[in-house]
């Protein structure tokens, strides 16, 4: 299963870095609770609880959930009609 860590550029960066994951992942709580940071020597691991992990599929297919209805918003009715001339073609 990935893991996500960050690891500052230089050692003299981790308080920096620390602050910074620290007020990011507090201000994703309210959408992804339970998210943490846990300190591991130089580097920081980004904690991710396992009803977040799903797998590639179930992910792919809640990313397309979400992007059809933005990609079908933003093309204008010439672009849809050209778009679905371009499908019949091909």
């Amino acid at each position: 299963m990935p893991e996500l860590f960050v690891v500052p550029q230089s050692p003299d960066a981790k308080g920096k870095v620390g602050a910074a994951l620290t007020n990011k992942v507090q201000s994703m709580q309210a959408t992804w609770p339970g998210v943490a940071i846990a300190e591991q020597g130089l580097r920081f691991h980004i904690t991710i609880p396992q009803h977040y992990r799903i797998g590639h599929e179930a992910h792919f297919a809640e990313v397309a959930k979400i992007m059809r209805p933005r990609r079908r918003r933003q093309l204008t009715a010439q672009q849809k009609k050209d778009l679905a001339a371009r499908l019949r073609t091909c």
